[in-house]
């Protein structure tokens, strides 16, 4: 099968021109704000699988907001759980948007462990001035978190 689709204009265009259009089809539903929480969801499901991870973020953000708003924790939960499984990829102020959701929802040590992923990020793409910025917020919210030790040693 080939990769390749058409385009309006009725040429082919290859598989990054395909990506890029699934992209930008995906930044306009993130600007739509009529989106219930279960579809955004299923968006940031399909961002993920996609690997345009910070997308599925912002949709995991945003469905763990509205379900939180809601009163329905244990949804919100999976929203954010679903996103932090892809941590790792992530860059830096993804995570830290992450951590500050974990935050609002009352999970500190939820956030100070996310916060200290954002800070070894930080440190291994040579940026080590916000990463001790992220470790002083990682130790504001909670001194025990994982992994917190070894990103202050690193910082």
């Amino acid at each position: 099968m080939d990769p390749k689709v058409e385009s309006k204009s009725g040429g082919r265009v290859g598989t990054s021109g395909a990506s890029h259009h699934a992209r930008v089809a995906m930044s306009r539903l993130l600007e739509d704000p009529s989106r219930e929480p279960v579809g955004d969801q299923r968006l940031a499901a399909l961002c993920f699988d996609a690997s345009m991870v910070d997308l599925g973020v912002s949709f995991s953000l945003r469905a763990a907001a509205a379900f939180r708003e809601r009163g329905q924790t244990e949804a919100s939960e999976q929203s954010l759980a679903a996103a932090e499984r892809h941590a790792r990829k992530m860059r830096p102020e993804a995570v830290e948007r992450l951590a500050n959701e974990r935050c609002a929802g009352g999970d500190a040590q939820g956030a100070a462990t996310l916060l200290s992923v954002a800070a070894a990020h930080r440190l291994t793409w040579g940026h080590p001035e916000p990463a001790l910025r992220l470790c002083v917020e990682a130790a504001r919210r909670c001194e025990d978190a994982p992994g917190l030790s070894r990103t202050w040693a690193l910082a």
